[in-house]
């Protein structure tokens, strides 16, 4: 007779690959278990938009050959997530990431998997949360410039890649920048109340410019506004100030000044939220998630 095949029961945290129809393992195969976390996690910034992750294979396979990683990475500000699989038996593993956006934080999670961690309820996942991902890159323009009777009015970058630390204004005559005349300012002013001193000779149009300023160096230059026609006055109003189509430069200021005032409350509100969300989730984790997580922590240069 036909003497029949034993095979040994794997005991509690081992498994054979059953699933895979290409790589299977035979019923008389050894039992095998699943990958620790990879070691030496390290993120280096190699542009204004990609990383470079490295790390060290796991101290232990799990008694396989198989071994391969998924990366899932994510805006700290989003909750959708994106994975890298990598695949690669080398003591050493490189893998970069590209098109992200500068200046933002993110959460990475480097997984160890091989051909039996889908029988596991738990993974092992190493955790790193990348502070200012590529370090800054030059500011975008100001989101708004614009002259109010003598005064010169500006607005934030809406994409300030970075802390905005300066303003340059630009006050020169058409088709001769050369001889403009350039002021700076700090971080904190929005507004330059100007005279005709400031304007260079000439007998061009006269125009002014601005751009912000932060630690990867300088932005690019808003549109170039009329200094004397961008609000043109028609009438004066009893405060003494000209008022272009019935509103009053003073009156043009206070919205300007208001509307920058509720934008930077607006952002301490997204801030906080975001804060808020990451403790729940921090908090998910410690609180009897499946999941196995070993966080470090890189503030990238």
């Amino acid at each position: 007779t036909e003497e029949a095949v034993s095979v040994c029961p794997c005991s509690e945290g081992y498994y054979r690959n059953t699933n895979d129809t290409n790589n299977s393992d035979e019923p008389d195969d050894g039992c095998t278990g699943k990958p620790s976390c990879v070691q030496n996690l390290i993120v280096s910034a190699k542009g204004m938009t990609f990383i470079e992750l490295q790390w060290t294979k796991p101290l232990d396979t799990g008694g396989r050959t198989d071994l391969y990683y998924t990366i899932q990475y994510r805006d700290s500000a989003s909750v959708d997530s994106k994975s890298v699989t990598v695949e690669s038996q080398m003591n050493t593993v490189r893998a970069n990431i590209s098109g992200l956006e500068p200046a933002s934080d993110y959460l990475i999670d480097v997984i160890s998997e091989n051909g039996v961690t889908d029988q596991f309820d738990e993974s092992a996942l190493c955790r790193v949360m990348i502070t200012n991902t590529t370090g800054d890159s030059p500011p975008g323009p100001p989101s708004l410039v614009l002259v109010a009777d003598v005064y010169i009015v500006w607005q934030p970058p809406s994409s300030p890649n970075g802390v905005i630390t300066g303003y340059d204004v630009s006050i020169y005559r058409r088709d001769d920048v050369q001889n403009a005349n350039d002021l700076s300012f700090g971080a904190t002013t929005v507004l330059y109340e100007f005279s005709d001193e400031d304007v260079p000779g000439g007998g061009g149009e006269p125009l002014v410019r601005v751009r912000a300023k932060n630690s990867a160096g300088e932005g690019e230059w808003s549109a170039e506004v009329s200094l004397y026609e961008a609000v043109a006055p028609s009438t004066t109003g009893p405060d003494g100030g000209s008022t272009p189509d019935g509103v009053s430069s003073v009156d043009l200021i206070i919205a300007v000044v208001v509307t920058l005032v509720a934008a930077t409350l607006l952002s301490v509100l997204v801030t906080s939220l975001v804060c808020c969300l990451l403790l729940q989730r921090m908090a998910f984790f410690k609180k009897g998630s499946s999941i196995n997580v070993e966080t470090q922590e890189y503030e990238l240069k």
